[in-house]
């Protein structure tokens, strides 16, 4: 369950799951010290550590009887701190290749349909199962430490503050 999260198929999904990682982990900690204060820097480890979990445990019951099935990388886990970013701020922009940014409500939206759909499909060797409940899991992590996130995260939405 959590070993995976240690084990990348190649250098560049290490370097691509740590740059997003340190990324929006930059700006969840910001945002986690906003609402959380001192209990910041523990909840963030929490966030990160049972995400990991949390993305793969629907992987698990799937394919615990499938000796041969492989799932390796920190992405699900990297899913939940970029969702939770949106949870926090839905409008910042996310800039794909560093060039064209739109909004992170927006991307986040593609990125769950793709997910979905793509662990439906199940044509490559890609977790998307993972990738789609990290993210969901992030944004329910928050919630439940602080509910008041979805008032401000839909106050945010309908731009009212």
């Amino acid at each position: 369950m959590f070993s995976c999260a240690l084990l990348h198929g190649d250098f560049f999904h290490l370097f691509i799951n740590m740059f997003v990682l340190y990324s929006f982990g930059q700006a969840v900690e910001y945002y986690y010290k906003l609402a959380f204060g001192s209990a910041a820097d523990i909840l963030y480890v929490l966030l990160y550590i049972t995400s990991v979990a949390a993305a793969n445990t629907s992987t698990l019951f799937k394919y615990k009887n499938n000796v041969s099935y492989t799932s390796v990388g920190a992405s699900g886990a990297v899913s939940a701190v970029v969702f939770t970013s949106i949870l926090f701020n839905p409008y910042a922009k996310i800039y794909l290749y560093g060039i064209i940014g739109l909004p992170g409500i927006l991307l986040g939206i593609a990125y769950l349909i793709y997910s979905y759909y793509m662990s439906n499909k199940s044509s490559d060797n890609i977790n998307h199962e993972a990738h789609f409940y990290g993210a969901v899991y992030g944004i329910l992590f928050s919630v439940v430490f602080k509910p008041m996130l979805i008032v401000h995260f839909l106050m945010q939405l309908l731009r009212l503050n």
